[in-house]
Order: structure tokens, then C-alpha cells, then sequence
């Protein structure tokens, strides 16, 4: 092509001019005209910083309150069926009730055993139709017996037949471990205040108050009546929790500092100007990036990026556009909240025809 053929223009996109979406994820039409691009680079933009640092993004917070147990060498749990005695292995490790009785079913296909949270009990259920007139017998074995842990007394018998059970006559030794899902309201936070909130929503599940304090810098939450911790989660890791390695206590100290910065970066994409996906994000997730802006502002300010060096994505032929569309992206390729202010994008685009 005719480098003078090939004519340099901008492209100013204001979200104030959209024809429909928010601020941060719109259509955009060009009227009547239509561009035949060959080549396009994001030159400048311009994006208040009104986005939260917990957000309906990252908001969720999972606690799991109960007890574990320690099984310092491998158990079993003694069984006989058709006259034949054997048993269920258990490995030795760290169980919560709900654990327990995950490993006892996987570990055997004759029956399922699962706990009733209305009358606090375990129950057992006959699931093989192979069982023969004696039904299955539970004996007395194993150390420590899994059954008895479960509140069964041995021996006890489950009758032959498909669907047919036995309840426990004692509750478990441990208590059955509860997951509660949380959601954080989304606001812009400092350690504190975030702290505040979490602790609030805690006390809405513990049984007693429990306090959260920043020591050192790192969070300690305490609880003088409940043993717990949290699982895999956004505002856990944001307060600093390293989950796998907490265990079930009332005292739970976090191992890093809280990390209130929140998104790093933003991304501008759009799948009409990147002619597709052309990069990719966590996990293999396909996205559609034109630039990336780097979060230097405050919360309330602009955040204001030029480039010197322009990188232009290349067509393999032109492509006409008369109308496109625009995400500002967090640095987890999920749209943020803009709360309705204007982004203004500035593109340099290399036509066919000058403007």
C-alpha cells in the first residue's frame, strides 16, 4: 500500500457520547461516517479514578466455623458383608466431620453415610443391591472407631435392601463444620474501616462477639467461643489471611499486611477495534485489550495516560467501522464501576482516506 494512501487520523471516543450502555461499558457510533482502518493505537485516555476498592468484583468473604481432629496414624471402619469382614480406610490427617464423611464415601461404594442438621445425627444408607439377607454389619475394630466417632454404637446392623438405614443414637463427636457465604457492602475502605465491616458481618454468625484489631499492622480477629477460619476468598486475602495455612481456633492472626490498593491496572477493550480477542488474562481467559492504563491516582482523582511510542495493532485487511464498543476493565477482566463519570479515549488510526 501507498504509504501516502495510508493516512493518520484521531479518533476521540467520549463516553458523554455514547448511544447506549454506562460509562465504562458502551456502545459508540461514528454517525454517518465509516472508517476503513489498516492499523489503530490507543494514544491517550483519561479515567476518573470513582471505582472502588471493594466492589461487587471482589466483595465475597467465605467463613467456615466447626472443629477438626487430628488422626495421627491410619483408622478403619470394620464392616461385614455376605460373611465377609473388611473395612473402609481412613488416611491419616487433619477431618472436620464434613471431611470424615466425604472420605468414607469415596472410599467405598456399598452405602452413603451423611449428617442430618435438623436432629444433629449421622445416618447411613444401604446404596448396593449385592448386600445379602444379613444386611451390613458394623463391628467393633479400628482405632479410633470411626463409627463411634460418627455416634454410632457398635455393633449395629443396616438391613439388607437398597434405601434402607440406620441413624445414630449419639450426635458426632465433632460438630458439623457450617459454610457461610458473605457478601462486604462495596465502598472505598482503609484497614479500619474495613476491619469495621468484616467484624460486623462475622458477629452476625459467631456466637459470642468477637473483636478484629490490626497488631503490627496485620489483622487479629479474636473469638472467645467459636473455633474457625475462613476459605478462599477475595476480602479474605484482602485483609492478608493465607487460608490454607489457618487451622480451626478462636484466635486467628493473619500473615500479610491488609493490601486496601485494590485494581493495579486497567485494560481498554473492545472486540469491534481489536478485531477479536488478542490477548489473554488468568486462566486462559480470552479478552480484547487495546491499552493498558497503570492506577497511579487516589480515590476521587483522574487517571491520565499518553503514549509516546505508539504500538499499533495491525489488520490483516481493513476493517470498516461505523460503530464500536468500549470496556474499561479491572486488572481481573471484570467491567468496573464508574458511578456515571465520563471517560474520554483518544485513538490514532491509520485509513485509507483522510478525515
Amino acid at each position: 500500500m501507498n504509504n501516502r494512501d495510508n493516512q493518520r487520523n484521531l479518533l476521540i471516543v467520549n463516553s458523554r457520547d455514547k448511544t447506549d450502555g454506562t460509562t465504562s461499558n458502551f456502545k459508540y457510533s461514528l454517525g454517518d461516517v465509516s472508517l476503513d482502518i489498516n492499523s489503530i493505537a490507543l494514544k491517550q485516555a483519561s479515567v476518573p479514578h470513582l471505582y472502588t476498592n471493594i466492589s461487587e468484583n471482589n466483595n465475597d468473604l467465605v467463613l467456615e466455623m466447626g472443629t477438626e481432629f487430628n488422626l495421627t496414624s491410619s483408622a478403619e471402619l470394620n464392616y461385614k458383608i455376605n460373611g465377609i469382614t473388611s473395612y473402609v480406610p481412613i488416611p491419616n490427617g487433619i477431618y472436620t466431620l464434613n471431611s470424615l464423611i466425604d472420605t468414607l464415601n469415596s472410599n467405598q461404594t456399598f452405602g452413603e453415610w451423611n449428617y442430618d442438621g435438623l436432629i444433629g445425627r449421622v445416618e447411613f444408607t444401604n446404596t448396593s443391591a449385592g448386600v445379602n439377607i444379613n444386611g451390613i454389619d458394623f463391628l467393633v475394630g479400628g482405632s479410633p472407631a470411626i463409627m463411634n466417632i460418627l455416634g454410632f454404637s457398635l455393633p449395629v446392623n443396616c438391613a439388607t435392601g437398597v434405601g434402607s438405614n440406620i441413624v445414630a443414637t449419639n450426635p458426632p463427636t465433632y460438630l458439623e463444620n457450617n459454610v457461610f457465604n458473605i457478601e462486604i457492602t462495596p465502598g472505598q475502605y482503609t484497614s479500619t474501616t474495613l476491619l469495621t465491616e468484616v467484624m460486623t458481618q462475622l458477629n452476625l454468625f459467631f456466637t459470642s462477639t468477637a473483636t478484629g484489631t490490626l497488631v503490627d499492622d496485620k489483622v487479629v480477629i479474636t473469638n472467645t467461643t467459636d473455633t474457625w477460619l475462613f476459605r478462599k476468598s477475595n476480602i479474605a486475602d484482602i485483609l492478608g489471611y493465607e487460608v490454607n495455612e489457618m487451622i480451626f481456633q478462636g484466635v486467628q492472626t493473619a500473615q500479610g499486611v491488609p493490601d486496601l490498593f485494590g485494581t493495579r491496572f486497567l485494560y481498554i477493550s473492545s472486540r469491534v477495534l481489536s478485531n477479536g480477542y488478542n490477548a489473554l488474562q488468568k486462566g486462559g481467559d480470552k479478552t480484547s485489550i487495546l491499552g493498558c492504563l497503570p492506577v497511579c491516582s487516589t480515590y476521587g482523582n483522574i487517571d491520565k495516560w499518553s503514549q509516546d511510542y505508539l504500538v499499533k495493532k495491525d489488520y490483516p485487511s481493513p476493517i470498516n467501522v461505523n460503530s464500536l464498543d468500549i470496556q474499561i476493565l479491572d486488572d481481573t477482566g471484570k467491567v468496573v464501576d464508574l458511578q456515571g463519570t465520563d471517560i474520554v479515549l483518544i485513538f490514532e488510526c491509520w485509513c485509507n482516506t483522510k478525515l
